[in-house]
């Protein structure tokens, strides 16, 4: 017997036990004229979902798409799959866990059609989202790019709807917003050219307002919008370039130039952009935190103070929620009333950091130069102990 012969006889048998109905194909198998059962069995597919049996309705599907492939005309077998596709991601909550498996299942058998597979994945994780068992695929999204056909992913249609897709779908739960921020940034990593930025405008909105709101998570995690052109264009966009202007300081300034960027907006401004005042000035006076030199030298509580716009009983508080919140590593002396900032998150680097690496290296050049000096003198000033004859 056949393959070909085999999966008819055995998703003809499976479809009538599960509906309890005689389905009678003896010819249409003789001929393996699979195109005809595929078609009387196609308007059967949502009653054989609605089932209960999940694994022996699964097992049948799975029949189906193998009979589906047998067709002799690749376009067949792309269109049939495609209906199937489209029927059984139509109900969210009907069996949604099966029709999930189901969508699964279609996009790994769907390599020989990159097109297709592409839209299976798609289908996926939104059905995953819709359905509220994201969960069940959050693995496989860190390795979606290994899913797509290489040529389909060197497109930048294909890559930002792919990335657009998945920061959707996870921007509707609220303990994935970094991941959200890290599709924002390879969807708008895909645009470069000036005529395309405007098109990105509205992601580009969209993924500052959530940096914002998420700037410590997204600074441990190197996620660093400013230097993409897309989110750039904001600064000479009349609508949200003060949008863009508090992005810039979030990422690599101060307190200094927040304080100063908070008198030239009016006070519906954050409001208007999804933003708390409290917790944004919070968040700067951590960033400023990260903005002081790490080394070995003591830092009074009092330069703190004014780099934070706090008074000095206060600094050890936001010392402390700095080093809670993984940004620093840092020594705190409480009776000297003074800080060593041994280590710090660093993100974007402004002015004043790249005047401070500068300013560290030479000292270690210096250092350096020193020891080699020391070294050089001690090897002339020493003894020379001839050997014994």
């Amino acid at each position: 017997m056949s393959d070909v012969v085999m999966v008819a006889t055995d998703l003809v048998a499976a479809v009538s036990k599960l509906l309890d109905v005689t389905l009678d194909f003896t010819q249409e198998i003789k001929k393996k004229d699979m195109e005809s059962i595929i078609t009387a069995i196609r308007p059967k597919i949502n009653a054989l979902i609605a089932l209960e049996a999940a694994n022996d309705v699964e097992a049948c599907i799975n029949l189906y798409i193998r009979a589906i492939k047998y067709l002799k005309e690749p376009e067949k077998v792309v269109l049939e799959l495609t209906n199937l596709l489209n029927s059984v991601k139509e109900h969210t909550s009907d069996n949604a866990l099966l029709r999930l498996r189901i969508l699964t299942n279609i996009f790994n058998s769907s390599v020989l059609h990159a097109e297709l597979r592409y839209e299976a994945l798609l289908h996926v994780i939104e059905y995953a989202g819709n359905t509220d068992n994201l969960m069940q695929i959050s693995k496989q999204l860190d390795s979606v790019e290994t899913m797509v056909d290489r040529k389909l992913l060197a497109s930048h249609e294909y890559r930002r709807r792919l990335y657009l897709t998945i920061a959707n779908v996870l921007g509707t739960k609220e303990d994935k917003k970094v991941r959200v921020l890290t599709y924002f940034e390879k969807y708008l990593q895909t645009f470069s050219k000036s005529q395309e930025l405007q098109i990105a405008k509205e992601h580009a909105v969209r993924a500052t307002r959530l940096f914002l709101k998420n700037t410590i998570p997204s600074f441990i995690h190197g996620i660093d919008l400013t230097t993409l052109p897309a989110v750039q264009a904001l600064e000479t966009d009349q609508e949200h370039c003060k949008l863009y202007q508090l992005c810039q300081i979030f990422s690599s300034q101060s307190w200094k130039e927040y304080n100063s960027f908070t008198s030239t907006v009016e006070e519906t401004f954050f409001q208007q952009n999804g933003l708390e005042k409290k917790e944004c000035e919070s968040t700067i006076r951590l960033v400023t935190l990260c903005s002081l030199q790490p080394g070995f030298d003591e830092i009074s509580f009092a330069f703190i103070a004014d780099k934070l716009g706090v008074h000095e009983d206060q600094v050890e508080e936001w010392v402390v929620k700095a080093i809670t919140s993984n940004l620093l590593t840092a020594k705190i002396d409480q009776v000297r009333c003074t800080v060593i900032i041994l280590k710090t998150q660093r993100h974007g680097f402004a002015p004043e950091q790249w005047k401070d690496l500068q300013s560290t290296l030479r000292l270690y050049k210096k250092n350096v130069g020193s020891l080699i000096e020391m070294a050089r003198n001690a090897r002339k000033t020493s003894l020379h102990v001839p050997s014994a004859r």
